[in-house]
């Protein structure tokens, strides 16, 4: 009170905005639990279809909500279907009969508990599991932009992309690293020759032969710092430090370049595709919620269904269901890409509608 409003004395109000429910995140405290506090329920779901909010009512009948926005029947879908062995059929199958009923699943937003997952479908898994190997900060280094080879990657990127969209300006902004005079018409011609070597190591080449033919063409220069770590491949007598960037800057290197364009889309969010933890506050016409409970302990949305877990974890994966079935504004299909355990089944058909579960 003193710093935020000197000078005056007597009671004052706090209030506590949010909804434990929505805690995903292993920070913060969740529910507030204290006679002090009066809770303020709010009813109406101005976001969501009739058949969206009354999954959420199945999944949270202590707090029942109404419809108070644009009226839509939408529909909510569970995918479990058995005949299919593998986790890529079942999403395959669930796509079809999408597609059938009129989702446009280019467009349908797909919501995926772990990167890894993500990466599978997107086609970086190696680039992926390189990054994830190197720590715990590894595939936010990657995700960040901030690892030397990520940096170097990215400008090279916005060279291709340039040179792709005959972007003159976007060219030369990036070119040599924004450094290029061209005075000669035999620069501009290495530079042309440069460029067409350049997108076809892009196109089929590895992430080291794309970045050896950008710096030894003088397009996109290598830091000291990726040349510091090339260096070590190779290299005998290394300190397990540096063995560990050597093995990693030589994996690297392997990886088809694709890989590295096919995540840079991902990145810059062209894709429809994105991490459960990423969206919570957002929303989509149309969600796609992929399951799959061997990608990360902390979560079992099937044992959590089923009523046979952990409660610290049943708390979670409920939290963690809730918020990705709640981002829907029209139309939810929900796929487990593994079997639902025992006592499940009874549940899921009472949440979502007989009718509406592929078993």
């Amino acid at each position: 009170m003193s710093i935020f409003w000197p000078g005056r004395e007597g009671k004052f109000v706090v209030g506590l905005f949010g909804d434990s429910m929505q805690k995903i995140f292993q920070a913060g405290i969740g529910t507030v639990v204290t006679e002090r506090l009066e809770t303020i329920t709010k009813h109406e779901n101005f976001r969501s279809s009739h058949a969206v909010v009354a999954l959420l009512n199945k999944i949270r009948p202590e707090l029942p909500q109404i419809v108070a926005g644009p009226e839509r029947e939408g529909e909510a879908w569970l995918f479990a279907e058995t005949r299919f062995s593998g986790p890529n059929e079942r999403l395959a199958a669930a796509h079809r009969m999408l597609t059938n009923r009129g989702w446009q699943i280019d467009s349908t937003k797909h919501l995926y508990l772990t990167h890894r997952l993500i990466a599978g479908s997107l086609g970086y898994p190696d680039l992926d599991k390189l990054y994830a190997n190197r720590g715990r900060s590894g595939r936010d280094d990657l995700l960040e932009g901030s690892e030397p080879y990520a940096q170097l990657l990215q400008r090279i990127d916005a060279v291709r992309r340039a040179h792709e969209a005959d972007d003159q300006a976007a060219l030369l902004e990036h070119l040599g690293d924004g450094d290029v005079l061209i005075t000669r018409h035999r620069q501009k011609r290495e530079i042309t020759h440069g460029l067409q070597k350049l997108a076809e190591l892009c196109a089929g080449g590895s992430i080291g032969e794309v970045a050896d033919c950008a710096h030894g063409r003088r397009l996109v220069f290598k830091t000291p710092k990726v040349r510091e770590l090339e260096s070590l491949i190779g290299r005998t007598e290394l300190g397990e430090r540096d063995q560990r960037h050597a093995t990693f800057c030589e994996a690297l290197r392997a990886v088809p370049y694709q890989q590295w364009a096919n995540f840079a889309q991902f990145r810059e969010d062209q894709t429809p595709y994105s991490t459960q933890h990423s969206v919570k506050g957002a929303e989509f016409d149309d969600v796609l919620v992929v399951v799959d409970d061997t990608a990360w302990n902390q979560f079992n949305m099937g044992k959590m269904i089923a009523g046979i877990d952990k409660p610290e974890r049943t708390e979670r994966s409920r939290n963690m269901f809730y918020v990705c079935c709640s981002r829907a504004r029209n139309r939810l299909a929900v796929v487990f890409l593994g079997d639902l355990p025992e006592g499940a089944e009874p549940v899921v058909q009472d949440w979502f509608g007989e009718d509406r579960v592929l078993l």
